[in-house]
């Protein structure tokens, strides 16, 4: 947000257009990335919360929609959009948007698949602040996990209710010239899991 005030204040002199990307993940035909940062760091925290046994009940709406978008759409998409005029004074959504967005339930059964990790049950929003948190801030005050509890929130919590599909129509309309099409998640995201697994060697 901040950035973009410094460059709609930039655009009253200059020429500029806004791309907006969401969570960018790795390519969507080998699932290869150059950093397993953000979305990455999420599943990682995942899968070695429940190897040590502390995944119990997730905080989260299992139909929360989650917005991934691979690395090499996003660059075609940019290069497109930079090459056109129609860009100009526009703001464009890079995201999977309608159509395109697994749920955050869709996304953890394929995770569950591929690691042969349980899926463990949801837990509403009321439930978590009104009666885990307050007893997880009541148990874990002497224990070492309370760390690991208290990053998750910070960092994954805001996300964990959400329910944010992004418009694309601007996009769209001009990428579609170009023949460049947002990939499904589903078509790509055992590609991201094979490949972390595969080097991070987890």
């Amino acid at each position: 947000m901040e950035a973009e005030k410094l460059v709609r204040a930039f655009a009253e002199r200059h020429p500029t257009a806004i791309y907006r990307p969401s969570i960018v993940v790795g390519d969507s035909k080998t699932g290869e990335t150059s950093s397993f940062q953000g979305f990455y760091q999420a599943l990682l925290f995942y899968r070695r919360l429940y190897a040590r046994k502390l995944v119990v009940l997730l905080p989260a709406d299992p139909n929360m929609p989650v917005d991934l978008v691979p690395v090499d759409y996003v660059v075609d998409a940019l290069f497109a959009l930079m090459e056109t005029d129609e860009s100009i004074g526009r703001t464009f959504h890079l995201t999977s948007g309608p159509g395109k967005t697994c749920t955050a339930d869709e996304l953890l059964a394929m995770v569950a698949t591929f690691t042969g990790v349980k899926q463990p049950p949801y837990v509403s929003k009321r439930a978590w602040t009104g009666v885990l948190r307050p007893l997880l801030s009541t148990f874990l005050f002497w224990d070492s996990r309370r760390q690991i509890v208290e990053k998750a929130e910070k960092n994954y919590m805001p996300y964990a209710w959400s329910n944010l599909i992004f418009d694309k129509t601007n996009t769209e309309a001009i990428l579609g010239k170009f023949g460049i099409t947002t990939p499904h998640a589903k078509s790509y995201f055992v590609k991201l899991l094979e490949y972390q697994a595969r080097t991070l060697r987890v």
